[in-house]
């Protein structure tokens, strides 16, 4: 619900929105001190870079009014995506607040998801 395909370009929005600091050079200090605390390059985490290879189903959730996480990511990530997969764009919603707005209608299309995806999983045993 409400995911990122890219972790960079959510980290530089958020130095601007949360501190109102300029993306460049902060985006990139940050991102460079978090690498070597860690001790990986954080690209490798990113869903974009695992969607090529990934074949298992996918249901990405997004409103189209999100402010954090662009629906774009979503999309780019779909479009990656090799297994299965659904998106479920939801007009006028913001930041993971479609299971607070319609939480039946949520959870209806949640269950549903898995219902199909667990069925076929435990028939090809």
């Amino acid at each position: 619900d409400s995911t990122y395909a890219r972790l960079f370009p959510i980290l530089a929005r958020a130095i601007t929105r949360e501190y109102g600091l300029p993306r460049v050079p902060w985006a990139w200090v940050t991102w460079a001190a978090v690498q070597l605390a860690l001790g990986r390059r954080l690209s490798r985490f990113d869903p974009l870079a695992a969607a090529r290879d990934a074949r298992q189903p996918l249901l990405l959730i997004h409103g189209t009014e999100d402010q954090t996480v662009p629906v774009e990511e979503s999309t780019m990530l779909f479009e990656a995506w090799r297994g299965p997969k659904e998106q479920w764009l939801e007009p006028g919603i913001g930041h993971v607040l479609l299971s607070t707005m319609n939480l039946p209608i949520y959870c209806t299309r949640l269950a549903a998801f898995f219902d199909r995806w667990l069925s076929a999983s435990t028939s090809t045993r």
